[in-house]
């Protein structure tokens, strides 16, 4: 063998393999970061909507945001749902990145988690009614409290 058709042989599909591996990784990484950042604008854009059709106004009116806080969860919503929106963006750019790498099993991970998305809004918005409720029942039991006079001391 011949050192021309060693070369052929072995050294070139391996420099192709390699070339082409290094490629895909710098395509990778180039989509991702375009993602990431329209991610972000995207985000951002969402947040500013929100804010300007007064959707936190909306949310103070209804007595969440003192409720919430009430619970130690102090949060604006115009920004919490944009951020929401910006992470599922950054997730799907990542899945973009991680198919053109084919880690096949990592981009059923993602898949994965996409999907379970959903529950998780859903439970945050269970959790956030909840604590409306129970503000509102507070407020019931106090003012029935006022109105029949009951001081604790009277049950005993």
């Amino acid at each position: 063998m011949t050192y021309t058709d060693w070369s052929l042989t072995f050294i070139q599909p391996f420099l192709q393999q390699l070339i082409y591996f290094v490629a895909n990784v710098l395509l990778a990484i180039v989509v991702f970061i375009i993602g990431y950042l329209i991610s972000i604008g995207i985000g951002k854009i969402i947040a500013e909507l929100l804010k300007s059709v007064k959707f936190n106004k909306l949310f103070e009116k209804e007595g969440w945001r003192r409720a919430l806080q009430r619970a130690n969860i102090d949060v604006n919503p115009s920004e919490f749902i944009g951020a929401i929106i910006k992470w599922v963006f950054v997730i799907i750019t990542l899945l973009i990145a991680v198919d053109i790498l084919r880690l096949t099993t990592f981009a059923g991970f993602l898949t994965q988690v996409l999907n379970y998305l959903p529950n998780v809004v859903v439970a945050v918005l269970v959790f956030v009614v909840a604590i409306v409720i129970s503000d509102i029942v507070e407020k019931l039991v106090r003012v029935t409290v006022e109105v029949k006079k009951l001081r604790f001391e009277d049950q005993f």
